[in-house]
């Protein structure tokens, strides 16, 4: 099954050398109030999001913390959860993006100073630990950095553009169906 990062990728690029644009202006639709089981044809809101794999933005929901998000988990955060991103602003609130995982991560494991956590010879839960109990400026877990940071999770891990949570779980269909319908040339 293609992904939804490859599936972008491929709709948008002329050519190997040429790309459409550096941005998504991506119309969300409308989910009623409530109700995560509808996907509207309206539109919510517009927004330029970065063309981009991975994301980290402030997450002005959860105590402005950072978070860290694949393209396609970012874009179904967006549509399910509306309420939460009422005031979501990409060119203030998205902080750092790119392709490749390890740029990323590490640019976020700097910003956060998470460095003297990750130690090669400790175990996954250990480095988890440490972070969960000493840093509070993310959402992501001391199991996401440590899991990352030992090449237990990697893009493949980290890219399905499925919901991901059990509320969500039953709309796969629908979120599929909304990324076909925004995404088709």
């Amino acid at each position: 099954m293609i992904n939804l990062n490859q599936y972008i990728n491929e709709k948008l690029q002329l050519n190997k050398n040429i790309k459409v644009n550096q941005d998504y202006e991506l119309d969300i639709p409308k989910v009623p109030d409530g109700d995560t089981s509808e996907i509207s044809d309206d539109t919510w809101k517009i927004v330029n999001i970065p063309k981009a794999k991975y994301i980290i933005y402030i997450d002005k929901y959860r105590g402005r913390n950072y978070h860290f998000a694949s393209l396609g988990d970012f874009i179904s955060q967006l549509i399910y959860f509306q309420d939460d991103y009422e005031d979501f602003d990409p060119n203030k609130d998205i902080v750092y993006y790119g392709d490749d995982l390890q740029d990323v991560f590490n640019w976020y494991v700097n910003k956060l100073k998470i460095n003297k956590y990750l130690d090669n010879n400790l175990e996954w839960e250990e480095i988890a630990k440490e972070i969960n109990d000493n840093i509070k400026t993310t959402q992501d877990s001391g199991e996401f950095f440590a899991r990352v940071f030992l090449g237990e999770w990697n893009e493949e891990d980290l890219n399905g553009y499925a919901p991901i949570t059990d509320e969500i779980a039953n709309d796969k269909e629908k979120f599929r169906d909304w990324v076909d319908k925004e995404f088709s040339s």
